[in-house]
């Protein structure tokens, strides 16, 4: 299954960057959380965006809709 195997590929990422730190902030926090946020919203216009690729008048308002 490739979404699974992409997805095991963030995470192992992110897994082992956090496991060399010594000590992290709150600075650091607040980024590791927007950064997860974002793989995890990433899926969502990823699909919109696939539905409508087939219909033209659907495809130019959901790309306008999310700014692409």
């Amino acid at each position: 299954m490739p979404e699974q195997t992409g997805g095991f590929g963030y995470w192992h990422a992110h897994h082992s960057f956090f496991a060399r730190l010594q000590r992290v902030d709150r600075r650091l926090i607040s980024l590791n959380l927007a950064y997860l946020g974002f793989v995890a919203f990433l899926p969502f216009p990823t699909a919109v965006i696939g539905e409508y690729e087939g219909n033209p008048s659907r495809s130019c308002s959901s790309r306008s809709r999310w700014g692409l």
